[in-house]
Parts: structure tokens; C-alpha cells; sequence
């Protein structure tokens, strides 16, 4: 591609030492840093803070589209009084800019696929992750981004902060006023984990709807998405992990259980929804390999706290392994590699095979009896074990009711 026509990001007057970062590379911002170059058509997600500390973030998604005319250029300039990028797109600010590509091109613009920790521009710390990011948005559109942050179909600069909130995680995120929720309010697609029914099933079918959401996937389908094989799902899914990766959005991450739970507590519509299925697999493996990036981390993925994500995958594989069909083979393939990753590389047992009660010699020479109840609901037992109700033989009269 002949320089002159490749696609730049301008992210200007940013303040020295701040937080910066396109897609999966952050990094700190230097006086010489003015942007990046060769940067690959399609969607991108751009994020700053004043500092890298505990700051909030802005971050904005932008697109860059194929010119005959001219080069793709988005100008963007730091707001000091925000603390965020701003976007321009017009006047003498932009013009002079644009002007000033071609002598910042070695001096001032960093490539956008980096091969080591440190540009030669100063921006200390920007991580070898360009490879990933296609795979990371695979299942992003036009259409699920507008969705999401409520932008228009004519709205070039779809922001959201690390406060955007949707309405179901509002409650939970305190001091957030009535403005503040509107001005970045999510638009997610509704997920009612604690309500997997439908209208008027009751008993026994309302227990086996909890315990197989296949009728909530399906519900969410038929009525958020607009085609029928659901990938919308893993869009969403995608896009509330970029944004705990880049904005630590509490809201996003829990959307991204939402959709996890909901997805790994399926049993009767894996073989309908194979294609679905496998390619969740596929992207929560990645995922996973991407939680280390995360402050704080995605998840503490130690025995302990890794316990949700660990028992819900352990779930799925006892539902394949117990199906009374034969599952399909993209779902079986993709599940294996997901099993392979997480004991190879977190070091979790995805088996039975492990003693769940034994003695543990301590440092003192003490030894203590331990045992594991993680899997105390699956195995019906400790206080998830079946109680007996006696009911009275006869109901007493309405005389002797009180």
C-alpha cells in the first residue's frame, strides 16, 4: 500500500505521561507521540484517561473506510477541561493537521502493529496484540455498535465511558444521577437469568427451564436479534469484553456473565444452535487468554476465584457428555480446545477425577482434615441436598384458622 494513501489516527495534545490506547495496544503518552499510521481498515476503539491509575476513561469506537480520493484520516484532540479525546472533523484545526501527516510520519506516528514493548516515540509499555483484535470484534457490526451505545445512523464517533451503565446494572453502580445515566446509558439485549420461563409454566417445567436456559437463548433470539442463528449474542459478548479490557465498564462485565451463564446452562438446543455454540467456545477461549490484560484482572482465575468460570464450563462438558443425542462435532472440537487451554495454561482440573476429601499436612507439622464443596450443587449434596416436606394429612377448617 503507497504511504500516501494509508489510513491514519491522529490523537493529539494528549497530556504527557496519560493513558492512552487503540484497540488491544495502550500505552503512556509521550510530547514526540501525535498518533498511529497503517492502521487496518474497519472499526476501531480508542481510549484515554488522564493517567493510567484508577481514573475514568473515555473511549470512543470509529471507522475507517476505503477512499478513492483521498487518505482515511480521524483527527482526534485532547479536551482538557473532559479529560478526553474529542473528535474533529472539520475547520482550520483539521486542515492543518491533516497538512502535517507527512513530516509526522516518522517522527511522530507509530505503527500500528508494534514488534516490541517500547516505540521508538516514547509510549512506553504498548503491547504486541494487533493480531488479536480482528478475532476480538469478529462478531462486532455497524449495526450492534449504534445499538449499544445509542448512536445515530449518521453519528461517525460512538462514545461511552467507563460509567456507562445499562438500565439493569444501574442499581448496583452507586452516585449515578438521572443525567449521567442518560447521557451513556448501554442498550444491551435484556437477559433475565432468574426468570428462564415462560409465561405459565410452573413446577417441575420451571425447574427444568432453570436449570437448562435454552428457552431464554431462544427467547432472546427471536426477540433482539435480526437473524436467527444469534450472533448478535457473541457481538455483545465480544463488546462487553473489550470494554472491561479497555475501560474496566463494571456494567460490561456484568453483561459478559449475563451472556456466559446464559450460554454454558444450555442442554437441549446445542446441536440446533452447533454453529452458535462453537463459536462461543472459540471466542471465550480467547477471551481467556486476554483476562491477564485486565486491571485487577478479568477474573482472579485461582482455584477460588476462578470458581465461576471453572463450574460453569464444567457444566457444559458434563451436558455434552450426557447428551442422548451425539453432539456436534464443531461444539465437541471447540469444547476440547477450551479444556485443553484452561488446564494447560491456569492449570484447572476439568474432571471428576480428584479427591474431594483427605488430610493436609500443614508448615507446623499439623495435619487437618479438608474437603471441597465446590461441586456440592451438582452433586445434590451439603445444603444443596433434597429435603423432605411432610404436609398435614388434612387442612384445618377456616374456624380454626387465625
Amino acid at each position: 500500500m503507497n504511504s500516501d494513501n494509508e489510513p491514519v489516527i491522529l490523537m493529539l495534545d494528549l497530556p504527557i505521561n496519560g493513558f492512552g490506547g487503540i484497540d488491544l495496544l495502550s500505552f503512556t503518552s509521550s510530547p514526540k507521540f501525535r498518533g498511529f499510521r497503517t492502521v487496518p481498515y474497519g472499526w476501531h476503539f480508542l481510549y484515554t484517561g488522564a493517567s493510567s491509575e484508577f481514573s475514568l476513561r473515555h473511549g470512543s469506537w470509529v471507522n475507517l473506510v476505503v477512499s478513492d480520493s483521498s487518505r482515511p484520516v480521524i483527527v482526534k484532540k485532547w479536551n482538557m477541561s473532559e479529560e478526553r479525546l474529542d473528535l474533529v472533523t472539520a475547520g482550520p484545526f483539521f486542515d492543518t493537521s491533516v497538512s502535517q501527516i507527512k513530516g509526522l510520519w516518522k517522527e511522530g506516528l507509530a505503527p500500528y502493529t508494534q514488534s516490541s514493548t517500547s516505540s521508538a516515540f516514547g509510549s512506553t509499555a504498548l503491547k504486541e496484540e494487533s493480531e488479536d483484535w480482528p478475532r476480538l470484534s469478529s462478531f462486532l457490526s455497524d449495526r450492534i455498535l449504534r445499538r449499544i451505545t445509542g448512536a445515530g445512523p449518521t453519528d461517525v464517533d460512538l462514545s461511552l465511558t467507563s460509567a456507562s451503565c445499562f438500565f439493569a446494572d444501574r442499581e448496583a453502580i452507586p452516585g449515578i444521577s438521572e443525567d449521567e445515566f442518560e447521557q451513556s446509558e448501554l442498550f444491551f439485549m435484556p437477559i433475565d437469568l432468574k426468570e428462564s420461563w415462560g409465561s405459565g409454566v410452573v413446577g417441575r417445567e420451571r425447574t427444568l427451564a432453570a436449570q437448562d436456559r435454552s428457552f431464554l437463548l431462544n427467547y432472546v433470539i427471536e426477540k433482539h436479534c435480526s437473524d436467527m442463528m444469534g450472533l448478535e449474542i457473541l457481538g455483545e459478548f465480544q463488546f462487553a469484553f473489550i470494554m472491561i479490557l479497555t475501560l474496566n465498564n463494571f456494567s460490561c462485565m456484568e453483561h459478559w456473565k449475563r451472556i456466559f451463564r446464559m450460554m454454558l446452562s444450555c442442554k437441549k438446543d446445542i446441536n440446533t444452535r452447533h454453529t452458535l455454540f462453537a463459536e462461543f467456545l472459540v471466542t471465550l477461549k480467547l477471551q481467556l487468554k486476554h483476562c491477564g490484560d485486565v486491571d485487577e484482572g478479568l477474573f482472579d482465575l485461582s482455584d477460588e476465584g476462578g470458581g465461576l468460570l471453572r463450574e460453569a464450563i464444567m457444566g457444559f462438558k458434563r451436558s455434552v457428555e450426557s447428551s442422548d443425542e451425539k453432539v456436534h462435532e464443531d461444539v465437541v472440537g471447540s469444547l476440547e480446545d477450551l479444556l485443553d487451554f484452561v488446564k494447560s495454561t491456569i492449570g484447572w482440573t476439568m474432571d471428576d477425577s480428584y479427591a474431594r476429601k483427605g488430610f493436609l499436612d500443614l508448615e507446623d507439622g499439623e495435619r487437618v482434615e479438608m474437603e471441597v464443596t465446590d461441586l456440592e450443587a451438582d452433586d445434590e449434596e451439603g445444603e444443596y441436598a433434597p429435603v423432605v416436606v411432610e404436609l398435614a394429612d388434612t387442612i384445618p377448617s377456616n374456624e380454626h384458622r387465625v
